[in-house]
């Protein structure tokens, strides 16, 4: 997951445990809206609506993952900017748990390769890494703008899957798989 307030991207792959390779079975941006200008509702009102927007987004996703690996947002330019990292960071804190792989922008640059990377290079590593990946598509090309965020949430599960933390859900996972009783049938 990569939050956002404006475009929460997601993608959720599987990987069984034998073959190790992950596929992207969904992709998915949860987006919201600003608040138009001469509204009748104040801004908080607004604020609590477009948070409860990205929770009713993400969560049904995330209750039923093994894994979320998610990059956590960093750093603020200005006040706006404070706010949306504010409710990204409360919607994250209501679904924290065991299974919540936090990593840093960094570490999803770092996956892309390139320091500059522009979206559609991120795009198309993405593409390539995962084609089976359901993109979403314009005149039979992937369309950049609406995978962009899709395309992060594909990098950040990479950067997740290089921390102590995911090899350790891992290897629970495999634990847990191995001391389990046999079902009667």
């Amino acid at each position: 997951m990569i939050p956002s307030l404006r475009n929460w991207g997601i993608a959720i792959g599987s990987v069984p445990i034998d073959t190790g390779i992950m596929t992207i079975d969904h992709l998915d941006t949860v987006k919201t809206f600003p608040q138009p200008k001469g509204g009748s509702v104040r801004a908080s009102t607004w604020d609590i609506q477009t948070a409860y927007e990205l929770f009713a987004g993400v969560f049904d996703i995330a209750k039923d993952a093994d894994i979320i690996c998610v990059e956590v947002p960093t750093g603020s330019q200005d006040a706006k900017a404070a706010l949306g990292r504010g409710i990204c960071l409360g919607v994250l804190g209501s679904l924290f748990s065991n299974k919540l792989v936090l990593v840093t922008p960094q570490s999803v640059k770092k996956i892309i390769g390139k320091k500059g990377a522009t979206k559609a290079e991120s795009v198309d590593l993405a593409v390539q890494k995962h084609p089976e990946a359901p993109w979403p598509r314009h005149r039979g090309k992937v369309s950049v703008t609406k995978a962009e965020h899709c395309a992060d949430a594909v990098h950040a599960i990479y950067a997740g899957a290089q921390t102590k933390e995911f090899r350790q859900l891992i290897q629970d996972f495999k634990n847990a798989s191995t001391n389990q009783a046999p079902t009667q049938d």
